[in-house]
C-alpha cells in the first residue's frame, strides 16, 4: 500500500514537471501567428496552402458554431397533454395545494 502511494506521488510529480517543461516550450506571444508555424523556417512557411492566421480564424469559427445555443430550445421541455390534464385535475380536487404553495 505504501509503495503504491509513493508510486502515485512520483507520477504526480513527474506529470507536473513535464507540464511545466511543455509550458516553457510554448511561446509567450499568443498573437495571430501559429506557434508551430513559427518553428519552421520562413522558406518552408510559404509552402503552406493557407496562412496561420486563416487556420486560427477557422478554429475560432468552429468553436463559435459548436458552442452556440442558437439551435437549442431554452427552458423546460413541454409536458404531454395528458400530464397537463392530470395536473389540472389534481389541483382542482385539492384546493389546499395552492394555499400551501403560493
Amino acid at each position: 500500500m505504501r509503495t503504491r502511494r509513493l508510486l502515485l506521488e512520483g507520477l504526480s510529480v513527474a506529470y507536473w514537471v513535464v507540464r511545466r517543461l511543455f509550458e516553457l516550450l510554448i511561446p509567450f506571444d499568443r498573437s495571430e501567428r501559429a506557434a508551430l508555424g513559427r518553428l519552421l523556417p520562413r522558406k518552408r512557411r510559404r509552402s503552406f496552402l493557407v496562412q496561420p492566421a486563416t487556420l486560427l480564424r477557422w478554429h475560432r469559427d468552429l468553436v463559435r458554431r459548436r458552442w452556440t445555443d442558437a439551435g437549442r430550445r431554452r427552458g423546460r421541455p413541454p409536458l404531454a397533454s395528458e400530464m397537463d390534464e392530470l395536473i389540472l385535475r389534481l389541483a382542482g380536487e385539492n384546493p389546499t395545494w395552492i394555499e400551501a404553495h403560493p
